[in-house]
């Protein structure tokens, strides 16, 4: 097990202008000895980017890149001790499973013996061991990809990369296989890079998130950390389906209520019963409020719910386990989730409120959290 250090790390390709193009933007990040650290976001954020400098296929700008203390910045990717399993498996159609997972510990010099019982050991832990002898063309996408995790466990790298390698699978297949790689990891204790653009990947799987964007890092720490807590208006809107929802206003007070009074709307949400539970320095000013879908309360158009606020229901949306209702408040939108049929809330018409204890708030500018 090993731990893997990223010290400000950057990547600049040239553009052929002389100002170049920055594919990462000084990243530091510490990964744990056994952690599975999950690197997630948007396409073009540089997520594979960073991985590919981590496994030396990518030259370093700037920064560096520690493995177990030692510097590997400009170290060969052979020597560096790290396995990739790529997006498209990278399997060779001629070779039998076995061949494929031994391909790596051949040009290692490892002994035919030793060779033998790593392939077994790591067939057994993946459930290959009835397809040794089977060529990929034989194989579902799922054993192919489980293939491919065999031949990077069989070298016994120091870190384990893995570049978006459940992209190719069909959803029930990508469950399946998420839970594969997790009870791998269990079994290990290796120390695990992955990088998605699966939110719901990267809740499942990660120990830890690091989210990307634009190259840099926007926000790191466990699934439920940074779902419930985070950082910024960014790691609030990309993790989580559908994401938060952020509304722009002004706090206010109505008696013994606070007020969230949405701007250019006559609407406002009650948010709090009293001052005490909110952040400081968020009177007097422009704000944006964030709540999860979850986090919203709804009522019948006949409720006499005294904090529920007039709204209109735009569409909902049934996923069989709950259903996603989409809420108008005039020209704001808001979706709600609810654990069962929402039949008390016809098109039209219904009735909003909000849970305080999950309310965050944003700065308008910039998007960091109010703490």
């Amino acid at each position: 097990m090993s731990a893997l250090v990223l010290k400000d790390l950057g990547k600049v390709y040239a553009d052929g202008r002389g100002t170049g193009v920055t594919a990462v933007k000084d990243v530091c990040l510490n990964v744990e000895p056994g952690e599975l650290m999950v690197l997630v976001g948007p396409s073009g954020c540089g997520k594979s980017t960073l991985l590919r400098m981590i496994a030396g296929l990518e030259p370093v700008t700037r920064g560096s890149i520690e493995i177990d203390g030692r510097d590997v910045s400009r170290t060969p990717p052979k020597d560096r001790d790290v396995a990739m399993v790529f997006q498209n498996f990278a399997l060779f159609p001629y070779m039998t499973v076995f061949e494929n997972m031994a391909f790596g510990l051949k040009f290692r010099n490892v002994r035919k013996e030793e060779i033998r019982v790593r392939v077994h050991s790591a067939a057994e832990i993946l459930q290959l061991t009835d397809l040794l002898e089977r060529k990929p063309g034989k194989l579902s996408g799922g054993q192919r990809q489980r293939v491919a995790v065999g031949r990077a466990i069989v070298c016994k790298p120091k870190v384990f990369l893995f570049d978006e390698p459940l992209s190719n699978l069909d959803a029930k297949m990508r469950t399946q296989m998420r839970a594969e790689i997790a009870r791998v990891h269990d079994q290990l204790g290796a120390t695990i890079v992955y990088v998605t653009h699966d939110q719901t990947e990267a809740m499942t799987l990660g120990q830890r998130i690091c989210v990307l964007n634009h190259g840099a890092v926007m926000g790191v720490g466990s699934p439920l950390e940074l779902y419930r807590e985070p950082q910024n208006r960014f790691v609030a809107d990309f993790l989580g389906s559908p994401g938060m929802n952020c509304l722009p206003g002004r706090l206010t007070r109505d008696g013994g209520r606070i007020r969230f009074q949405i701007r250019g709307e006559k609407a406002s949400l009650v948010i709090a019963p009293n001052a005490d539970e909110l952040p400081a320095g968020v009177w007097d000013r422009d704000l944006e409020l964030g709540v999860r879908p979850e986090h919203i309360g709804l009522a019948a158009p006949a409720s006499e719910e005294p904090d529920a606020v007039e709204a209109s229901v735009d569409h909902c949306e049934s996923l069989g386990h709950e259903t996603l209702v989409h809420v108008k408040l005039g020209g704001a939108r808001l979706i709600a989730r609810c654990s069962d049929d929402p039949a008390c809330l016809p098109k039209g018409g219904g009735r909003i409120g909000v849970i305080l204890e999950r309310v965050v708030f944003f700065e308008p500018g910039t998007g960091q959290r109010i703490q």
